[in-house]
């Protein structure tokens, strides 16, 4: 059957499937390596439940950093989302512990949301391949704890999806990059001197940081299939015993290991765009004020509420921050390239 790899991030899944050996990248339906880990509940109009891009794209009301909801507390939740400006409130499941969040007048759980998006890429992977699936191995943050984890099993129980492990960032990433690329490296030395090799991995995540130092090494085990006749590719180790690829012979064999995390989970991509935001919600609030021309139909909206003698404050509208959050998205990733960038938002406030 068949055995996916989901990369479960604050702000993106990426899902693969392992086909001949070797991992291959699912796209999305429109094409992209990776897909925004976001539900929206459609609008007023359409309540139709939506995944991704299209809806983040289409400006709708938007529930993100679901990942990051699950098995926290209510505080948690709400430092997380009095910066995110959600429409939607988030409360307390005292039965469970955890939190909860009210879509018109139904309550859904940080598990159910993140089943939501596990449905939509175990969908994923069953229209690229209709061999049947197996199970998944979803990656985690190393700091999670068993809650934290708990949770995610049941999000996949929810999801239909078998969980065949749970693997840190840090160890999924290395296993991708370096097992192979490092072990003809490593065989190339003595088995005596136990000849490793050293990696240093740092991600910055949507919602934290974290660096790790990976050693790559080798072990001896015993062949399970045969390769050759005895003698044929055989090596000699100290003492005379020989091993080579024939059952019940010794191999070499690569192997990783974790030798020390550091993380600050508080500290990731949403505090850039977060200092964007203020930033330009700020000047957007000043400009209107003062009955600055801001462009196109914002200023209109802006100049009738000065001439009310009201206090306008962008904050306030939910849809209008979604608007700014997603202007300054798209600017942090035009500035890894320029040294500068443009921010327009249409139709900010109306």
């Amino acid at each position: 059957g068949l055995v996916i790899g989901i990369d479960f991030g604050s702000e993106y899944l990426k899902l693969s499937v392992a086909r001949d050996g070797a991992p291959s990248i699912v796209s999305s339906e429109v094409g992209a390596r990776k897909t925004s880990a976001v539900v929206s509940f459609g609008t007023e109009e359409n309540w139709d439940r939506m995944i991704g891009e299209v809806p983040r794209k289409s400006g709708m009301q938007l529930i993100g950093g679901i990942r990051d909801l699950l098995g926290g507390s209510l505080e948690t939740a709400k430092g997380l989302w009095s910066r995110a400006y959600t429409p939607f409130e988030v409360t307390e499941d005292s039965a469970r512990l955890t939190i909860k969040v009210a879509v018109r007048g139904t309550e859904y759980s940080a598990e159910e949301m993140a089943a939501m998006l596990l449905q939509y890429v175990r969908q994923l992977a069953v229209a690229s391949d209709k061999s049947g699936l197996e199970g998944a191995v979803i990656t985690v943050p190393c700091f999670w704890q068993q809650r934290q984890k708990q949770a995610l099993l049941d999000a996949a129980e929810i999801a239909g999806l078998d969980v065949l492990a749970l693997m840190t960032e840090p160890a999924a990433a290395a296993l991708m990059y370096g097992i192979d690329r490092f072990q003809s490296e490593l065989t190339s030395k003595s088995p005596k001197k136990g000849g490793s090799a050293y990696l240093l991995l740092y991600k910055m995540g949507a919602g934290s940081t974290s660096a790790a130092l990976i050693k790559f090494s080798k072990y001896s085990a015993q062949a399970r299939s045969s390769g050759g006749k005895k003698g044929s590719g055989a090596k000699q180790l100290e003492g005379g015993e020989a091993y080579g690829p024939w059952v019940g012979m010794y191999v070499m064999r690569p192997q990783l290991q974790v030798v020390g995390m550091e993380w600050d989970d508080t500290l990731g991509g949403r505090q850039f765009d977060g200092r964007c935001v203020e930033h330009l919600a700020d000047e957007f609030n000043q400009k209107m004020t003062a009955g600055g021309d801001v462009g196109g139909e914002a200023a209109q909206g802006g100049a009738d509420a000065s001439d009310d003698g009201e206090h306008l404050d962008v904050r306030d509208h939910p849809r209008s921050m979604m608007k700014l959050q997603e202007a300054c998205r798209k600017a942090k990733e035009v500035l890894s390239l320029s040294a500068e960038a443009p921010v327009r938002v249409d139709a900010l406030f109306q």
